[in-house]
This record gives structure tokens, sequence and C-alpha cells, in this order.
């Protein structure tokens, strides 16, 4: 079918094989899907190797790669930033406890957040019952009565240090701020 199709093209237009072809292709890009009328412009026809390079870096940033399973950056909220913060600053939560110091001083750019959830098995004396579970890490912590009165007997004594220190203190803070400029 396709053979006399060309001798047809050949011999009625007068066009070599390479051209007829070259006249198929644009022709089978040139079909327009049902989606057509929804797009605010038409798609290019043909896009500069820059422009391919540079979609393709932005679509690449989006993910981490497949190496980390094309784990994607998630959206930074009140709640998110929270909990980030929490965590940075779980060594000053524990006092028995002993953490090693943050590799970064920024948050990560891709992390993903997950549930523990219990395993049916255990009894329910080991287990949090729901009325007690809370969304954020935050709000679980001030739910925590230990952690508040620890932050508040913690808070206390740097303020009675402050007080203590009186003018000395102030004089130490304003020759940190002019050798910091």
């Amino acid at each position: 079918m396709l053979i006399t199709l060309i001798a047809w093209a050949k011999d009625s237009i007068g066009q070599s094989r390479t051209e007829f072809f070259k006249c198929a292709h644009l022709m089978k890009r040139s079909i327009m899907g049902p989606d057509f009328e929804k797009k605010e412009a038409v798609p290019p026809y043909k896009e500069s190797k820059q422009a391919l390079k540079l979609k393709r870096k932005v679509e690449k940033e989006k993910t981490t790669g497949a190496g980390w399973f094309n784990m994607k950056a998630p959206e930074l909220t009140e709640e998110l930033t929270n909990d980030l913060k929490v965590l940075k600053m779980r060594a000053t939560m524990d006092p028995k406890r002993f953490y090693k110091k943050n590799d970064r001083d920024g948050f990560p750019k891709y992390f993903q957040v997950g549930t523990v959830v219990d395993n049916p098995v255990d009894f329910y004396h080991s287990r949090i019952p729901k009325k007690q579970r809370k969304r954020t890490m935050v709000e679980e912590l001030l739910a925590d009565a230990e952690f508040r009165s620890y932050n508040k007997k913690k808070y206390k004594q740097v303020i009675t240090e402050k007080a203590a220190s009186g003018k000395r203190h102030r004089k130490k803070n304003k020759l940190h701020k002019k050798q910091g400029n």
C-alpha cells in the first residue's frame, strides 16, 4: 500500500521519495488531539537544544532522582517548618539523651513525613490511645507535662542567670555585637 502511495505521489506531484517521507512525517506531527483547545498556546514546532536542556534540568530538580525513588520536595507549611525546628532542637528537649550535632544549617530540600503505625499484636497499655494522639510533633510536645515542666525550669534558670549577671551580661552582648559587624 505504501509503495503504491509513493509511486502515485511521485508520478502525480513530481516529488522525490525523501520529500514525500518528510511531508508524511510533518503531517503525522500536525495532528490535533482532543486537548488542543485547552492549551493556551500552540506547541512550538521545534525547540532549541538549550530550551530542552533547561526544561530537563527544571524537571530533574523537582525530585531527588531514581536513586532515592524520585522523592519530591514538599511544600513547606507552617506545621512542617515547626516540626523541622523541633527536630533540630531535639538535643535540648531531653537532658538525659545525647544527640550528635546537626549536619546542616537550613532545612532539607527533599524529605518525607510518615506516621508510625502501631502493631495490633501489642497490648493496649503499650500503645498511645487515639484520644491522646496528636497531629504534629509540636502539639505532642505541648501536651507532654514532663516536657513542659522541664522547659519552664530551664527558662527560669536562664532568666535568673541573666538577672544575676546584670550589667556585665549587657556589656558582653554589646561587645559581641561590635565584633560581629
